[in-house]
């Protein structure tokens, strides 16, 4: 990877905070959200719209490297040289990279997504919900990207995400998915996992099989689109843990959504606001988990909440595979669907 320094070639376009001998994930605590821990690569980084000389806008991904010894530092440029070579609708790919190994700091240059913030769901608007469709949509579009990085497309072997989560899966207003940090196959990121020792803010998205033994297949991709569809659908993590022990015991005793129950829920929802207008004051306590709302939630059908379900399947051995999700009759009519929207070419790129 060539050398080079950032103002060389781009203006920043927002104030940065001074990171000189940041090296810590605790050192960058204190300094709030401003840098997080990526899922793609490991290390610690900020992104941040910068501007090039003929005013074109683009996002700069900075990764601290400062820090890091050779191996992993090669790790993480091996991943990001994959990286440029990808090409899918739906990935985010970096048009340039390099390195100043003088602040210890790798850029990455890729286009500007407009995340929309709408298009995550809150927990106190019935507004951030998303309709059903949208959610099927955001499912195939992610699931054909999987389809393209498990189907060895740079003839180095199936290349395995391992961190789909909201931090990863750029949602546009026009409900276009951009999935970040692809191209990392399987021996980087074991060898970074290993190397930098960093419990990342997503882990809440990995697979049982991959915090406890470190076993990668294409399946814990899997898992980790089941935890991002129910995020989308109940407003909120299937799993909160401070650590990944803490992950693993929630996962042992983690309650899928019952399709009959959750419908019923609703059905009783839709009484207790009739009832509200009057005098009555009813209560009710409802045990599962993922049924405790604090807003009015739109019923998902069935089939949704039973996609989540087989998704979230414990046994890595007994999850359906990326094709078997292709054969599900909404899966490919929303695939259809977004591809004829968003795709530049008629057929697979």
């Amino acid at each position: 990877m060539r050398a080079a320094r950032l103002a060389d070639r781009f203006q920043k376009l927002q104030p940065l905070p001074d990171l000189t001998g940041v090296k810590t994930v605790e050192q960058v605590q204190q300094l709030g959200d401003e840098y997080k821990v990526i899922g793609g690569v490991g290390p610690l980084s900020r992104t941040y719209p910068v501007r090039d000389r003929s005013g074109t806008i683009f996002a700069c991904k900075e990764v601290l490297t400062e820090g890091l010894d050779p191996r992993a530092l090669e790790a993480v440029t091996r991943a990001i040289t994959l990286q440029m070579s990808l090409k899918h609708p739906f990935i985010v790919t970096p048009s340039d990279a390099f390195i100043d190994s003088r602040l210890g700091r790798l850029y990455m240059i890729t286009q500007l997504v407009e995340r929309s913030e709408a298009a995550y769901p809150g927990p106190t608007h019935d507004e951030s919900f998303l309709k059903e469709r949208t959610v099927w949509n955001v499912a195939a579009q992610i699931i054909d990207v999987l389809e393209y990085l498990h189907s060895d497309p740079l003839g180095t072997g199936p290349i395995i995400h391992g961190a789909i989560s909201p931090t990863n899966v750029l949602i546009t207003s026009e409900k276009r998915v951009y999935v970040t940090d692809c191209g990392v196959p399987t021996d980087i990121r074991t060898e970074m996992a290993t190397t930098l020792r960093l419990v990342r803010p997503d882990d809440w998205c990995r697979a049982p099989e991959v915090l406890e033994s470190h076993i990668l297949t294409p399946k814990a991709d899997v898992w980790s689109l089941g935890c991002l569809l129910y995020f989308l659908v109940f407003c909120k993590r299937p799993f909160y843990a401070q650590d990944r022990k803490e992950i693993l015991m929630c996962i042992r005793r983690f309650e899928k959504p019952n399709p009959d129950i959750y419908h019923e829920k609703r059905m009783v929802d839709t009484l207790l606001e009739t009832v509200s207008h009057s005098s009555m004051s009813p209560r009710l306590t409802i045990t599962p988990s993922y049924l405790n709302r604090t807003c009015t939630q739109p019923i998902y059908s069935t089939a949704l909440i039973e996609l989540i379900n087989s998704c979230m399947t414990i046994d890595y051995r007994a999850r359906p595979s990326i094709p078997d999700l292709l054969r599900n009759p909404n899966v490919n009519e929303a695939l259809t669907n977004v591809r004829r929207a968003f795709y530049p070419l008629p057929e697979h790129l």
